[in-house]
């Protein structure tokens, strides 16, 4: 919600904030889940995907490609090391390594 992502446990508000990036990050959309170690956003904006610590908020790294600029959707696999994104018209894959 307005470009900000809250913890919350047990329906309480935690203590939490993400990293600065040196460009700001617009959050079109965020990936997590309960067995990920990790929290993903994708900036359309900027053709990013930005990966979090989900602990501490640290950026750990970012992913660059021109095609994500389309971007609606965002889906990750850790196991395999995939980002899955979805266009308008297509399905993209994106090595996370």
């Amino acid at each position: 919600q307005n470009n900000s992502v809250l913890k919350l446990f047990k329906g309480k508000k935690q203590d939490f904030s993400l990293e600065n990036s040196n460009t700001p990050v617009n959050f079109d959309k965020i990936f997590t889940n309960i067995n990920s170690s990790s929290l993903y956003a994708l900036d359309a904006k900027k053709s990013r995907i930005i990966q979090y610590n989900k602990t501490d908020g640290t950026i750990i790294k970012q992913y660059f490609n021109e095609s994500l600029a389309n971007g609606t959707s965002l889906s990750v696999d850790e196991i395999n090391k995939l980002a899955y994104i979805t266009t308008s018209s297509e399905l993209i894959s994106i090595s996370i390594q």
